[in-house]
């Protein structure tokens, strides 16, 4: 089903509760997996901060 089908039907007719069930399910696992990426982003980004000083205290002593 394409937007145009959205806009061509009747804002008077209810969606079908399935149908918003599904929407409403759907939107949860999209944040989710945003927030997993975030999550393994930010894991990703500390574990090379730690390797960076690690490897500058090598340098250092």
């Amino acid at each position: 089903m394409s937007h145009k089908d959205l806009k061509l039907g009747h804002a008077s007719e209810p969606l079908p509760k399935e149908l918003i069930d599904i929407l409403k399910k759907r939107g949860k696992k999209e944040k989710r997996k945003r927030l997993i990426k975030i999550v393994a982003d930010i894991v990703i980004l500390a574990v090379l901060i730690v390797l960076l000083i690690i490897t500058l205290k090598g340098y250092i002593l």
